[in-house]
């Protein structure tokens, strides 16, 4: 089983619950990605990660999204959990590609 975490500011109480569900979730064997933001401290996590950035906040968010969807289609987990919204309407190319 593989799962994706998608955090989309990789930082803060919503970072660690996800970093914690990344290490529960690893100990239990299963195979766990997670996509947030470059340069946070979710991105340091010793899972694999996807990250993105980009020239200002916008362009960030906008790359990870593009770098989570061609994710989903490369990796093709059996589980996407996308751990809070921040721009739902860019955001909705995730959930296309999870379905």
């Amino acid at each position: 089983m593989t799962t994706l975490l998608v955090d989309w500011l990789g930082r803060g109480g919503i970072a660690q619950c996800t970093e914690s569900w990344a290490i529960e979730l690893d100990a239990a064997g299963i195979d766990v990605v997670v996509a947030t933001r470059a340069g946070r401290e979710l991105a340091a996590t010793p899972l694999p990660t996807v990250t993105a950035d980009g020239r200002g906040r916008l362009a960030a968010h906008r790359h990870l999204v593009a770098a989570t969807v061609e994710a989903i289609r490369q990796r093709r987990p059996d589980t996407v959990v996308v751990q809070n919204f921040l721009i739902p309407s860019m955001e909705q190319a995730v959930h296309r590609a999870a379905r």
